[in-house]
């Protein structure tokens, strides 16, 4: 959403390039937590002043633990935990990078002495000297910190590094988000796993039961039974020695073994192993026989038994026993060998055995048609067999409706191939597949995404007979990854590609003009002219739907092939591609400021706005796309300076300027500190007798090469970067201060100082104030506050309780430039203002030419008195001072006094004068202006 706020710092090319490479490769690689790392890696590489770094992370018991680090011991550092009380003080109330000073002293207030000196010792930490964090949220809340730490500068990070560090934030909260979605498929895939392994198992199981069901539903004799048991026991349970007793009386006979040399014969009941299953009844595992004092040793060494009881109509009819030498049976053994036992019993009531084996079946396919997934058996060719009757739920399909028939009918065409080469292919090949995701068509039409796991089903010679699938619906996963990647390329408000994509396909096409030079490219940076307004008046509401509606109306004007990109706020952008000539895009620019030019409808109100376009052509010195961006935005801001509405085309003169005005900002910046920005002083004398009554404090630069700069040189510059702010400061402070030395002294003079509307707030202007009379002890009512009337009109909530606090504290206010805005006279009621200072337009004019032409317009001479009386008087009945601005001579001096203007101001009596020459001026002409 747009905000007041200033447009973010544009990111170096190295730093663009590092974020589009983490994107390429989480793109092209799933999430592993040493992603993390390699994040954190591109991030200190990139981000000016970044020497370390590291990336704290919540865990499954709420507790914050390092997970990546550049520059430290990652090792040692995760011996440290945190809890979100001592994370919190790093994460900003806004959500955004925080510059922490003194990393070292804030760690030691919030954490406990404990771990306060494990994490000194562990990362180092009283060599940090900066730290920029950023707070990474998931689904509403914390999960994750994300730090870099400059170890040599305390003011590293500007805010370029943390515009920086928060886009570097975001790929880690996209590294998390699928981490976290990794670690669900994970749980998920091990679950699938362990279905599908027992799936398998009950498929062997019920084969082999269903086999050993026949062979004794054919058997007519007990000795028949119990051989084919014996048998099916030693092929289940892949063992030699097994054996089958029948209890008579208190002893158990033998009645077929495989695997003995010599078994016992005959076994008293309660005796050993199989005599105490016998008596008890209960089944016995023995996973080491070593340690069951009970056990009767047979001349061949084994080193595990497991043994049930036979039984029928709850009689213990015998045991079946079986020994290894070689393993050590486990619960496993004993429910299979538990399976086989009960067809045994049944084997001499038939109808309990049919009804065992039928149970079994049940409980198979119990597993298969309770599942959530959907369950089925194909042939080899791939048709179903079996469907699990959740398919009604998953795919709308009735089992019996998909039976038959091949699921290449239902499964989008365009993932056949897939299905061929990573599901048939392999499975004939006996080979392991992985897990498949395609697309299904439903019964009522609609397309869902299906992930499958495939089991293999293989005869005894190792031919495959069948195969086992379980799908699950996973659309709304795939459905989050394309969100994912959308978010990371498109705009959400305007749905436009946004920087990041913009960036790219500009990449691309600059390599295909660098191999042929016939495929012309340009890029249109558009700019709104003054849509903060729609914001300030209308609300953010509004705002977001205008910008939604003039999103559209770019794509409709610009070709099918050409790019429409949202940069942010009221920024766009226009690739245009393969141009047969330069001119189409001044055209295409041309048809954009149309375009643009219709009212907009915006919830039943007509919307007008206008754009500043600024053109960059393809040229071979063109190295990236940061570069053409570069020029193309230096253009708009170009036409901007044409008025509203404009379009301008790039040259290299204007690069040149924008340098140039670049290394002026940076001599100011660095003259702010060094102090070579002073107040001079320009006198303010009582109209009457020209006594001075005090001085307007007006910046100067006394430059080290290019001598003393006025106002008109880099105060605009100030604006426009902000610095305006430091400046008004520092020379408040510097006037204060001369102001206090010259009182002390017997003057009782007042000095004004210049207010911006940069740092026109309650809390600033108001602080601002106290500071600069605090530094100076300088009395409140000797200083006086000059503020523009667009400042007034911009902020007049903020005015009036700004100013009514002044007021409270003894510093007066007055207006500058009056008369040359075109607000309401009505503030000038309501605000606490003590004086109106005339613009000098108007008192230049006092003295001006009168013509017949300036009396028909109402210009000149004349018109100038006018006004000027008429400002007067309404001073005067309002009880308000005037101070008239930029006096030249005698007669205008004479004209203000007769209307009763109380000051002025200006070459009549001097220009500003350095600190130093004050009071010299002063005297002498005070001495003047004395009578006679």
């Amino acid at each position: 959403m747009p905000t007041d706020r200033p447009v973010a710092p544009e990111l170096a090319p190295r730093q663009v390039e590092a974020l589009l490479e983490v994107t390429r490769a989480l793109l092209r690689r799933p999430a592993a937590e040493g992603t993390l790392g390699f994040v954190l890696a591109q991030a200190v590489a990139v981000v000016p002043g970044a020497e370390a770094g590291s990336v704290v992370v919540r865990g499954e018991d709420g507790r914050f633990r390092f997970v990546a680090a550049v520059g430290f011991d990652l090792e040692a550092l995760r011996e440290v935990s945190f809890d979100e009380a001592d994370i919190l003080p790093d994460v900003a109330p806004d959500g955004r990078a925080q510059v922490i000073r003194e990393p070292d002293r804030r760690n030691a207030e919030v954490l406990s002495p404990e771990r306060y000196r494990t994490l000194r010792e562990a990362g180092d930490t009283a060599s940090i000297k900066a730290t920029v964090a950023v707070p990474v949220v998931l689904d509403g809340a914390i999960v994750a910190t994300f730090r870099l730490d400059s170890k040599s500068d305390p003011d590293a990070f500007d805010a370029v590094a943390c515009r920086a560090a928060e886009a570097f934030a975001d790929q880690i909260a996209l590294v998390l988000g699928r981490l976290r979605q990794g670690a669900r498929a994970a749980d998920e895939a091990a679950e699938y796993r362990d279905l599908y392994r027992t799936a398998r198992r009950q498929a062997q199981e019920l084969e082999l039961l269903g086999r050993l069901r026949q062979a004794l539903a054919r058997g007519r004799e007990l000795d028949e039974v119990l051989r084919l048991t014996v048998e099916a026991t030693a092929q289940a349970l892949q063992v030699v020695m097994v054996s089958a007793y029948l209890r008579e009386g208190e002893e158990l006979r033998l009645r077929h073994a495989v695997g003995y040399a010599e078994a016992p014969a005959v076994l008293p009941v309660g005796t050993g192993v199989i005599g105490r299953v016998a008596a008890t009844g209960a089944p016995a595992l023995v996973p080491d026989v070593a340690r069951d004092e009970g056990f009767l040793a047979p001349r061949e060494p084994v080193l595990s038994e497991v043994a049930v009881p036979i039984v029928a109509d709850g009689e213990v009819l015998g045991v079946l026993n079986a020994e290894s030498g070689e393993r050590h049976f486990g619960e496993e053994d004993l429910r299979l060998l538990s399976a086989i036992r009960d067809q045994v019993g049944v084997a001499v009531q038939r109808a309990r055995l049919l009804e065992a084996v039928r149970a079994s079946e049940r409980r198979f396919r119990l597993l298969a048609e309770n599942a959530r997934d959907l369950v089925c058996l194909h042939e080899p060719d791939g048709r179903y067999t079996y469907v699990s009757p959740s398919s009604r739920a998953i795919v709308g399909w009735a089992p019996e409706e998909l039976v038959g028939r091949s699921p290449f009918e239902y499964i989008d065409p365009a993932d056949h191939e897939l299905v061929r080469t990573a599901i048939l292919e392999p499975l004939r090949a006996h080979e392991s597949v992985d897990p498949v995701t395609v697309r299904f068509r439903t019964r009522d039409g609609r397309t869902v995404w299906l992930e499958s796991s495939v089991q293999p089903v293989v005869d005894d010679a190792g031919e495959l007979v069948a195969a086992v699938t379980a799908s699950r619906d996973v659309t709304e996963r795939k459905g989050f990854e394309e969100r994912l990647l959308r978010s990371a390329l498109y705009d959400d408000l305007s749905g436009l590609p946004n920087r990041t994509l913009l960036l790219d396909r500009l990449d691309h096409a600059i390599e295909r003009y660098r191999r042929d030079a016939r495929h012309r490219y340009a890029v249109l940076f558009l700019d709104l002219d003054r849509f903060k307004l729609v914001n300030d008046s209308l609300g953010h509401v509004v705002g977001d739907v205008l910008l939604t509606a003039i999103a559209g109306r770019l794509r409709d004007v610009v070709r099918v092939g050409d790019t429409v990109a949202r940069l942010g706020g009221d920024e766009f952008c226009v690739l245009l591609e393969d141009l047969e000539v330069q001119e189409e895009a001044e055209r295409t620019a041309a048809r954009l400021q149309e375009a643009m030019a219709r009212p907009f409808l915006v919830r039943g109100r007509e919307l007008f706005t206008t754009m500043s376009v600024g053109v960059a052509h393809a040229r071979p010195a063109y190295a990236t796309s940061a570069d053409v961006l570069r020029d193309a935005d230096i253009a708009m801001y170009r036409s901007k300076t044409s008025g509203t509405g404009r379009h301008a085309v790039f040259d290299v003169a204007m690069h040149d300027q924008a340098v140039a005005r670049l290394e002026l900002e940076t001599e100011l910046r660095q003259a702010l500190g060094r102090g070579e920005v002073r107040p001079a002083f320009q006198p303010v004398v009582r109209l009457a007798d020209g006594v001075v009554v005090g001085f307007e404090a007006l910046a100067r630069w006394h430059h080290p090469t290019r001598g003393v700069l006025g106002p008109e040189v880099f105060v605009p510059l100030a604006e426009e970067s902000a610095l305006i702010v430091e400046l008004d400061r520092a020379v408040a402070v510097a006037a204060c201060r001369a102001m206090a030395r010259w009182r002390a002294g017997g003057r009782r003079w007042t000095v004004s100082v210049n207010v911006s509307a940069h740092h026109f707030t309650v809390a600033d202007v108001v602080a601002s104030t106290e500071a600069a009379l605090a530094g100076s002890d300088l009395e409140p009512s000797a200083l006086r506050l000059e503020i523009t009337e667009s400042v007034l009109m911009a902020h007049p909530e903020q005015a009036s309780l700004a100013l009514e606090r002044l007021r409270e504290r003894g510093t007066l206010v007055q207006v500058d430039d009056f008369g040359t805005g075109y607000s309401s006279l009505a503030y000038l009621q309501r605000l606490p203002i003590d004086a109106l200072k005339l613009d000098r337009s108007f008192v230049a004019a006092i003295s001006g030419p009168t013509t017949d032409e300036g009396v028909r317009t109402g210009g000149g001479r004349e018109a100038a008195r006018e006004i000027v009386a008429t400002v007067v008087q309404l001073a005067r009945n309002l009880r308000i001072d005037v101070v008239a601005e930029g006096i030249e001579n005698d007669e205008q001096v004479a004209f203000l006094a007769d209307l009763g203007c109380a000051y002025g101001q200006g070459f009549r009596y001097a220009d500003a004068l350095d600190e130093e020459a004050v009071l010299p001026w002063a005297d002498a002409h005070d001495s003047a202006a004395a009578p006679a």
